[in-house]
């Protein structure tokens, strides 16, 4: 028999002691067989329970270890204990027991009131843990939903940003081509016919809008087209309505000689104006600074070139660096 099958057997023998006893089988508990075996074995485990502060809710097993304890003290018949106790002592005991009963009774209704507790405890942890759960879910949920948004703003934003660089782009390239037609543009010089005030491949910036509102006037660097592929740059030397000449390696205009300072050698080649030239309304006659080495108005194949002709006027140098500045 193991230590538990002990302890249950001697705990069942002690509840016995009680029943023999009110029964009348029994007028002493010492009569029956092997109480010494098991009382102390009861006693033992009602201490260890006491000292744990576990209740037994059988008041009526203290009570028999108690009858017991007395007839180990020298009582040795019931009737002896009911003497010598009397009945205020057996009242005082049954108090004592019903003290101790509603000790146990509130022990255990204590006990039960925890075992609630906790259960409501755990009702409510697992409440809040699923409340704390369906938050976080709606947290993820919101940061999911953030997290998409950014992604489509973001999507939103390329595409915008996108949208806007073509645009811009688009704007760019229109007001480049309506600057550059309307307003002013680029050319480069090519050849030497405009020597020495202009070189092969300097740069110049064109007006394109001034005469729209203005003449062209004389000495001024115009552009104009030879051919579709073609622009020549040339200076402005009869105005509309005058007459000119070349003789004698001079320039004549109304029969006068042109005061100017940009041919530098006399002319060599009259060309067509060997023979005086009747320059029309909104004509004019041009030629390049370096006379003799220049193909202009002097020639049939450029002749008089009309202001509806003339692509705009040469004013500024920009490239190269060291000649950068405003033409004369």
């Amino acid at each position: 028999m193991n230590k538990n099958e002990e302890i249950e057997d001697s705990l069942r023998f002690c509840r016995e002691i009680k029943l023999y006893y009110k029964s009348g089988v029994f007028d002493n508990p010492r009569n029956i067989y092997d109480w010494e075996k098991y009382v102390p074995i009861a006693e033992e485990e009602v201490h260890k329970k006491h000292k744990q502060e576990i209740y037994y809710r059988n008041k009526e097993l203290e009570e028999v270890l108690r009858y017991v304890d007395a007839m180990r003290k020298g009582t040795t018949a019931l009737g002896d204990i009911l003497s010598q106790v009397g009945e205020q002592g057996v009242a005082e005991d049954i108090r004592k027991s019903d003290d101790i009963s509603a000790k146990e009774s509130k022990s255990f209704v204590t006990q039960e009131n925890e075992e609630k507790a906790l259960a409501i405890e755990n009702k409510e942890t697992r409440k809040e843990k699923r409340k704390r759960k369906k938050q976080q879910k709606k947290e993820q949920k919101l940061i999911d939903d953030l997290e998409e948004e950014e992604e489509e703003s973001f999507f939103k934003i390329v595409v915008s940003r996108f949208v806007e660089i073509v645009v811009c782009i688009g704007i760019a390239l229109v007001l480049s081509v309506l600057l550059n037609k309307y307003v002013g543009t680029y050319t480069m010089v090519e050849g030497t016919s405009m020597e020495s005030t202009l070189h092969d491949e300097d740069y110049l910036l064109v007006d394109r809008l001034s005469y729209r509102f203005t003449e062209p006037k004389r000495f001024d660097i115009v552009i104009f087209p030879f051919d579709e592929d073609t622009n020549y740059i040339k200076r402005i030397i009869g105005m509309p309505g005058e007459k000119i000449q070349i003789q004698d390696q001079n320039i004549y205009i109304n029969g006068e000689i042109l005061q100017e300072s940009y041919g530098l050698e006399g002319i060599l080649d009259a060309g067509q104006a060997v023979e005086e030239i009747q320059i029309g309304d909104n004509q004019y006659f041009v030629m390049g600074d370096n006379r003799n080495h220049s193909t202009d108005s002097r020639s049939s194949e450029v002749g008089l070139v009309s202001k509806d002709k003339i692509a705009g006027k040469a004013f500024f140098r920009f490239y190269p660096i060291e000649n950068i500045g405003l033409l004369e």
